[in-house]
Order: C-alpha cells, then sequence, then structure tokens
C-alpha cells in the first residue's frame, strides 16, 4: 500500500494491519498471497470461416488501486512464444496517460483499440482490450471484496492462425505492495484452446488394384474437436482436387490406382463442420510429396502406369502412334538418352509389326505385364544385343515376332507361363547361344520356330506337353549338343524337324507313343 502523509499515519496502519489479517486468514485450500496473483480465464472460443474468435479475461488484484500492478512490459505467448506486447493496447483502453501510471490505475472503458499481432513471423490477427471493469469480486477466489479489476482480451485470428490446439498465456512482471520483500515476480497465467484434430504419419500403399491413404489422428489435449471429416485432395500443376472423404472416426481412403498420380503432392485435411471445401483450413493438414514411379518389372506398383524403355541407334523416337499396347500412351519422351513410352496402365501385348525393321540397339527389356508379343513385333530388329529374357506372363508368342534379330548374342529365357510359340518366331537368330529349354506350359509349336538358330551350343530340353514336332521347328540348329530324348506326349515328328542338326553327340531316345516321322 501507498503511505498517505504522516497525519494518517494511524489510519494507514489500521488499514495495513487490517488487510494484513484479511490475508492470513484467507480460503484455508491456498495462500492469500497465491489468490491475489493474476487470472486468466477462457470466456469463448468460435471458429468461422475467416478465423479463430477467442476472448480471454484477465483479472488482477488491486484493492485501492495501487496495491499490486504489473511492471514493464506485458506479453502476449502464443505456444510459449512471445507474439505481442499489450502495453499499448492497456494504455489505449485504461485512459491513464502516465507511462508510469499505465498499469496500476486503469479506468471503466467498453471498448480499445485494435492492433496486430505476429507470431513467428506472421501477421494472425489482432488484439483489443474489452469490458474493463473496476472493483469486481472474483468469484470463488479471496479475497471476496470487490478488489479485483478484470478485461477482457479480445484475439481475433486469422485464417493463418493454425485451427490446432494453442497454449495462449500472459506474462510479465507483477508487483504486489503487501508482500514488500517479494518485489516483482515473473508471473504467467494461461489458458488451452483445444481446437480441432490433424493428420500424422501419413501414408499411401499399393492394395491389388488400388492404393490406400492411411493416417493417425493428433490432437493438441483430449479435448480436441472431432466435429468433422477427413479429406484427400491431389495438388498438381497448381491445381487441387478432391479425391476423396471419409467420416472423422476413419483413418484411411482407397482410390483405384488410375486416379493417383505419381507426380502430384496429396494432402489429408481435417475439415471441421462449420467450413466448406472451399475456406482455408490452417494447421490441419499434412501433405505426401510426390515421390514418383516406383516400379517393378516397368510397372509402377502405385499408380499403374507401365514403362516401355528402348535405346535407338541414332538416338531418335520410333513412331508408335497407330499401334495398340493395351493401354494409352501418356508421354514418349528421351530421357537420358533412352527412349521411355509411359501408359496409363500396364500394357498387355507388343502390337504387330510395331518395331519391324528398326533401329533399336542394346538389350530389351519386356514389362513384365506383357502376356503376348505378337507377329513381327521385332522382325529384323539387328541392333539388339545380349540376353532375349522373357517375362514370367507371357503367354504367346507370335509369327516371326523375333524373327532374324541376329544381334542377340546371350542366352534365351522363355518363362513358365509361355503356352504358343509362333512360326518363325526366332527364325534366323543366329547368335543365341547356350541350351535351349522349352517350358512344360507350352502347348503348342509353330512351324520353323527355331529355324536356324545355330548359335545353341548347349543342351535341348523339350517340354511333355507337346504332341507334335512342327515341320522345320529346329531345321539346321547345328550348335544342339549332348542327347535328344523326346518326351512321352510326342506322337508325330514332321518333315525337316530336326533336319541339318548335326551337333547332336549323345544318344536318341524317341518315345512309344510316336505314329508319324
Amino acid at each position: 500500500m501507498q503511505h498517505n502523509n504522516s497525519k494518517h499515519t494511524r489510519n494507514v496502519f489500521f488499514s495495513t494491519l487490517l488487510l494484513f489479517v484479511m490475508l492470513m486468514t484467507g480460503a484455508s485450500s491456498a495462500s492469500a498471497a497465491t489468490e491475489r496473483k493474476p487470472q486468466l480465464q477462457l470466456v469463448s472460443t468460435k471458429y468461422t470461416s475467416s478465423g479463430t474468435e477467442v476472448t480471454l479475461r484477465l483479472w488482477m488484484f488491486n484493492s485501492k488501486g495501487n496495491t499490486a500492478h504489473y511492471g514493464g512490459n506485458v506479453w502476449l505467448d502464443i505456444d510459449d512464444t512471445p507474439s505481442f506486447i499489450l502495453n499499448g493496447l492497456w494504455k489505449d483502453i485504461s485512459n491513464v496517460k502516465s507511462e508510469s501510471d499505465m498499469l496500476r490505475n486503469p479506468q471503466n472503458v467498453a471498448l480499445g483499440s485494435s492492433r496486430s499481432i505476429v507470431h513467428n513471423g506472421i501477421d494472425v490477427g489482432t488484439a483489443q482490450f474489452g469490458n474493463l471493469m473496476r472493483g469486481m469480486t472474483y468469484e470463488g477466489l479471496k479475497p471476496y471484496e470487490p478488489t479485483w479489476y478484470c478485461v477482457d482480451l479480445k484475439l481475433a485470428f486469422n485464417n493463418k492462425f493454425p485451427l490446432y490446439g494453442h497454449k495462449i498465456a500472459v506474462r510479465g512482471l507483477w508487483y504486489d505492495n503487501c508482500e514488500k520483500n517479494k518485489g516483482y515476480e515473473n508471473i504467467s497465467v494461461a489458458q488451452t484452446i483445444n481446437g480441432y484434430v490433424r493428420p500424422t504419419d501419413i501414408s499411401v500403399k499399393p492394395s491389388g488394384n488400388n492404393l490406400e491413404f492411411s493416417w493417425k489422428q493428433e490432437g493438441y489435449n483430449t479435448y480436441a474437436s472431432t466435429d468433422g471429416k477427413w479429406i484427400v485432395y491431389k495438388r498438381e500443376d497448381g491445381k487441387r482436387v478432391k479425391v476423396g472423404e471419409v467420416d472423422a472416426n476413419k483413418h484411411s481412403l482407397r482410390i483405384g490406382k488410375k486416379k493417383f498420380s505419381c507426380k502430384a503432392d496429396y494432402n489429408v485435411t481435417f475439415l471441421p463442420n462449420a467450413f466448406s471445401t472451399t475456406d482455408t483450413i490452417c494447421g490441419l493438414t499434412s501433405k505426401i510429396a510426390a515421390a514418383g514411379h516406383k516400379e517393378d518389372g516397368a510397372v509402377c506398383q502405385m499408380c499403374g502406369h507401365s514403362f516401355f524403355r528402348y535405346k535407338t541407334s541414332n538416338n531418335s523416337k520410333w513412331n508408335i502412334d497407330r499401334y495398340n499396347f493395351g493401354a494409352n500412351v501418356v508421354s514418349h519422351d528421351i530421357v537420358n538418352n533412352e527412349c521411355v513410352i509411359e501408359f496409363d496402365a500396364p500394357i498387355t501385348k507388343i502390337p504387330n509389326s510395331v518395331f519391324m525393321y528398326s533401329t533399336l540397339v542394346g538389350e530389351l527389356r519386356i514389362p513384365k505385364s506383357v502376356t503376348s508379343i505378337e507377329s513381327g513385333a521385332f522382325y529384323r530388329c539387328s541392333g539388339l544385343t545380349g540376353d532375349l529374357t522373357l517375362p514370367n506372363s507371357i503367354k504367346t508368342i507370335g509369327m516371326q515376332a523375333f524373327s532374324y534379330c541376329t544381334g542377340f548374342n546371350g542366352t534365351l529365357t522363355l518363362p513358365n507361363s509361355l503356352t504358343t510359340i509362333g512360326e518363325n518366331a526366332f527364325d534366323g537368330c543366329s547368335k543365341l547361344t547356350g541350351n535351349l529349354t522349352l517350358p512344360n506350359s507350352i502347348t503348342s509349336i509353330g512351324t520353323a520356330a527355331f529355324m536356324d538358330c545355330s548359335g545353341f551350343n548347349g543342351t535341348l530340353t523339350l517340354p511333355n506337353t507337346i504332341t507334335s514336332i512342327g515341320r522345320g521347328v529346329f531345321f539346321r540348329c547345328s550348335g544342339l549338343t549332348g542327347n535328344l530324348t523326346l518326351p512321352n506326349s510326342i506322337k508325330s515328328i514332321e518333315y525337316n524337324a530336326f533336319s541339318g542338326c548335326k551337333g547332336f553327340n549323345g544318344t536318341l531316345t524317341l518315345p512309344s507313343s510316336i505314329t508319324t516321322i
């Protein structure tokens, strides 16, 4: 308490004594000194499309207008970050002009001026004092006398302020004249606005022909609102497109692979029911950045796109405009000296004559989604080299599909999925080497299928699923060696089937099932 002149010393003494007794006989649950510290109440929180409106009520003990007060700067802290100095607002509303007296003797005023709040370098709204009242009783907290003054702190946050929960505090040096030896004490009083939940730990994984987005729910506290729904957006080329939505109690969303783009970012947003999809929702979104294609066998496991890559001797693209691969062409570009055809789905075939007489060079890679290599697809592609390995998806190889591909100089690997080899399919592939193994899935081998494949220099293994070896199938395969054993399923061997196969140097075993040679 501030002393009056010496003429009133006795009155001051009794006033001080009375205040001391009142403090000592206050609430049993807490000391009076603690109770006289500033208090902060959360009056209301309102979320609108334009932002968040928060009203806090700051209570300050001051029995005679000079008993207790703040000193120095009083801060508004948001999430423990100093964001705004309240002194200017207080001066505007208190009608106190003296800086030294600004926090000691406020006057009753309805509404003060507003000023901008800059939080972490961003203008997030305005602050404003209102409803300043003196001589108030703080219910439930002693002293019960009207020795408090209170003021509403109105915070109008814009849509740049996250709708997630926050801790909001008023912090400053508080001086209580009744505790002379204590001096100024750094006091922070805080309240929490619960906000809404938000997504975290987002992932997207393939599931059959679909992709599944999944995420966890995170709230600032257990009271965070779930009054809303989850929405997944795709953001690509500056545009945002809604992919789908689920209720608040669900945390996953499935979409078809064709709807997914590996070039796009994806956002998962919690949309409160108080907002529309056109409103700005801040702080309730998490993003998965575009990660590009994740290929397995030239098929992206995320979006389902497939890729056919090839090189040409003149580093130019081969014209494929009129050909049907079983999927639509998305792009056909040259990337890192390699031609890349991207399709919107797994391709199912290499079409008739598409690369006939082409300038393709180097290794041939067939996507694992291909089930058919049609007639003449690579006819006379003499620049292709190395091994010829067909994926375990191929069922049919058409007539002359690889005829006169004289550059292949490695081994031939035929998949267990293969059922049909067309006429002259590998005719003239004279540099293929090693063993020639025909899988047991094959049921038909066309005329002259391996004619003039003179480079095979290992053994020949025939499947037990064929009943006939057609005309000229192995004609002039002069490098095949070892035994020649025909399976028990063979009933007929046609004209020139093994003519010119002068390399066999083992035994010939013919089954009893043969009726015609």
